[in-house]
């Protein structure tokens, strides 16, 4: 029997809900049946899990759906101490027990998590329709450079610019290593470090400053293991001078920097 059938039967259908949680090549399933469930070759683990239900007021950026998960799962696990950077997508799926097809009634991003009590935690989500309602048209006049670093309007190839350091020593805020000190002074400021957090998954972080053979973490150093290697990434001021001397980039500056310091529209007629 089709889930059609199941759905439209008076006794015949057993529902159950499935979740499929991603990060990377990262995939954890679970289900909220009695028993494990098994679904296209894949298992969905059995664990006392519940949502709150889709919600469709009309304002998509407050429609959270919330999925409670006992805390000792794995993928609970990842929100102990500091969450991963990379985006985490779930996929909700409705599934009759005998049946073949399980119809997929959500696909949502992970916006945080939160201990409910001591042995649960609550995860909260948006819909992928969230992200359409974001603001549009950001770039103004400006001296400064609007773009961000390494995105698809600056041009610059991190990869020509990321030196591999490992960690020799770290507090809860600074990461030391010796090759740190063969970069110029500052050289890091604004830039940002990337390790392999698990296999398929990078964790990526923020530099604060950085001054010879240590850098400050935007955030703490927890995750990170002594003789890890991570890779570092320069950052930028947004100054024309930064962009040609340290990139070479000037053809793509996104600011004005000639602009004139008088406004036309301070009153004054004389412009």
């Amino acid at each position: 029997m089709s889930y059609d059938d199941y759905e439209s039967s008076n006794y015949g259908g057993v529902p159950t809900t499935l979740y499929e949680f991603s990060l990377g090549t990262n995939v954890w399933r679970y289900s909220a049946a009695e028993s494990d469930v098994y679904y296209a070759g894949e298992k969905f683990e059995a664990v006392p899990v519940d949502n709150s239900g889709e919600i469709q007021s009309g304002d998509t950026q407050n429609d959270d759906y919330t999925v409670t998960l006992p805390s000792r799962v794995p993928f609970a696990q990842l929100f102990i101490s500091t969450p991963p950077s990379e985006p985490i997508y779930l996929i909700v799926r409705e599934k009759h027990r005998d049946s073949e097809d399980a119809l997929i009634s959500g696909v949502f991003t992970i916006s945080s998590v939160r201990r409910r009590d001591q042995i649960t935690v609550e995860v909260v989500c948006k819909t992928l329709t969230a992200s359409l309602n974001r603001n549009g048209l950001r770039l103004s006049f400006g001296r400064g450079c609007p773009h961000a670093l390494y995105d698809r309007n600056c041009r610059v190839n991190p990869a020509a610019y990321g030196v591999s350091i490992q960690v020799q020593a770290m507090t809860g805020a600074t990461v030391t290593s010796s090759s740190l000190a063969l970069l110029p002074a500052g050289y890091l400021n604004g830039g940002y470090f990337e390790y392999l957090l698990m296999p398929g998954v990078m964790e990526r972080r923020a530099i604060e400053s950085h001054s010879g053979d240590k850098f400050v973490v935007l955030g703490t150093t927890d995750g990170l293991i002594i003789n890890n290697w991570v890779t570092v990434y320069p950052g930028c001021d947004r100054v024309t001078a930064t962009c040609q001397n340290k990139f070479n980039n000037l053809a793509n500056y996104g600011g004005f920097p000639h602009l004139p310091t008088k406004s036309p529209f301070d009153g004054d007629p004389v412009f």
